[in-house]
């Protein structure tokens, strides 16, 4: 039960997420976070995800070429901290090109989490691990640097 307090929690978020920024979404849209809400707004509307929980999703490695088409909007909500950097960096590549010229990629990703505090030990293994899978921090200038080194041009970024 915890799990889907969660998962509707988590929804809940992006829902109002979307709100704020449906002003600019433009169709096509290509959602590689694949929340299934979306789907309901939107006539043009694909979902891409690396472990997708419903079977109206493709299930992609982002870090190859999606072979999907070009898209106005990429909505990104959550996804890049959970990447490896060789991951995060073809998949910032990926999405450059499948981005229509003038496109927008819309990313929400944990604002300077500090990563040691969700770290915790396989009592098997003794592996240590993030307890959300989270690989990398973020702020707003590193995001920035690493979206303009691809060849995006970054319109704004904003913490909240």
């Amino acid at each position: 039960m915890k799990h889907l307090r969660l998962f509707h929690k988590r929804l809940e978020i992006n829902e109002v997420i979307y709100r704020k920024l449906c002003k600019f979404i433009v169709e096509p849209i290509l959602d590689i976070t694949a929340k299934p809400f979306l789907k309901h707004y939107f006539k043009d509307y694909k979902a891409v995800d690396l472990a997708p929980l419903s079977d109206e999703v493709i299930k992609k490695d982002i870090s190859l070429p999606l072979n999907l088409g070009k898209f106005n909007t990429i909505l990104a909500f959550e996804v890049f901290e959970q990447l490896t950097d060789n991951e995060y960096q073809n998949s910032l590549s990926v999405l450059y090109d499948t981005l229509e010229k003038n496109g927008r990629l819309i990313i929400t990703v944990p604002y300077k989490e500090d990563l040691d505090l969700k770290m915790t030990e396989c009592p098997s293994c003794h592996h240590q691990f993030h307890t959300n899978g989270h690989l990398r921090s973020f702020d707003e200038f590193n995001l920035k640097k690493d979206l303009e080194l691809i060849g995006f041009k970054v319109i704004l970024v904003r913490k909240t």
